[in-house]
């Protein structure tokens, strides 16, 4: 996952690994209607990598949510917003980007 999201971030992007298999991509500065198109570019990369020892038609899925810290809001609540999308996604037949409310 690392690997792909290397494929799509700029170089003002930030990718770390919260814990699980959850990770929190920081991109400063992207609008919301940018957001769509960057997580497809994502999800691209993530099917067009072969896996090192797993079968060649097994391809990583992605489920995200999407939150932009507005007006000052503590970073904590912007996380907890893109996590609350992120079960979203995953309720709604995962790997698809859900934006925070």
């Amino acid at each position: 996952f690392a690997s792909a999201c290397g494929d799509v971030i700029r170089s003002s992007d930030t990718v770390g690994r919260l814990g699980g298999e959850e990770f929190l991509v920081v991109l400063p500065g992207m609008q919301p209607a940018e957001f769509a198109d960057w997580f497809e570019r994502l999800r691209d990369a993530l099917r067009n990598r072969a896996i090192p020892g797993l079968p060649e038609a097994f391809r990583l899925t992605c489920s995200a949510g999407c939150a932009r810290i507005v007006n000052g809001e503590p970073v904590e609540d912007a996380l907890r917003r893109a996590d609350e999308a992120m079960y979203r996604a995953k309720e709604a037949g995962r790997d698809r980007l859900m934006l925070a409310d």
